[in-house]
């Protein structure tokens, strides 16, 4: 009888700490009208010229800022392709932000992709998953990395799109300091051999 009470407590103590997810809204094409949404899915797509970068010089200098900004920048180099000058990495977002005086926000991960093509680049920036939340209680451990669009743990609709705006302003960020580097970098247009 002892064996049978005590398998049910770690039953329903095993139930109690699951992470369930309630599903979140899509508004204007967005999640909650902020994260944008291609085939269901968080997705950022920039297109940026850059006058007079060839496709190889274009390569060359994503690469040189996926080794300063994302999570492991020898994935990078393995997975990025010379031939169709492709980078493709992942990283690592941050959507803290202040919160009644203290932090929140999801911690995350991404896959990030740049395709370089003569005076032009495409970034995508998708699969994001949430493995974090940072609440006023401290970090959610039991968030064991779900999609984004999966759903959300927490119950509040305004913290929920606090959150995803955080990601969204990481996000964009990144996004700058890709075009600020590449286009910085690509400008002074110095022959290899002269690096």
């Amino acid at each position: 009888m002892k064996k049978l009470t005590l398998l049910f407590l770690l039953g329903v103590c095993f139930c109690s700490c699951s992470t369930k997810l309630r599903p979140v809204k899509v508004i204007d094409g967005k999640l909650m009208g902020v994260l944008p949404l291609k085939d269901g899915k968080v997705t950022y797509i920039v297109t940026e010229t850059v006058n007079n970068a060839s496709d190889l010089e274009l390569f060359r200098q994503t690469r040189r800022w996926a080794a300063f900004r994302v999570a492991s920048p020898s994935d990078v180099f393995k997975l990025g392709d010379a031939v169709t000058k492709d980078v493709i990495g992942s990283g690592y977002f941050n959507g803290i932000f202040l919160n009644k005086g203290s932090y929140a926000g999801p911690l995350g991960n991404y896959v990030v992709t740049v395709e370089c093509n003569q005076g032009a680049y495409r970034a995508t920036l998708s699969n994001f998953r949430i493995d974090h939340l940072i609440t006023k209680t401290g970090v959610n451990n039991q968030v064991s990395g779900y999609a984004i669009e999966a759903g959300t743990q927490l119950y509040n609709d305004k913290l929920v799109v606090e959150y995803f705006k955080a990601i969204d302003r990481n996000v964009q960020s990144l996004l700058a300091s890709l075009k600020e580097f590449v286009n910085e970098n690509a400008a002074t247009n110095i022959p290899s051999a002269q690096r």
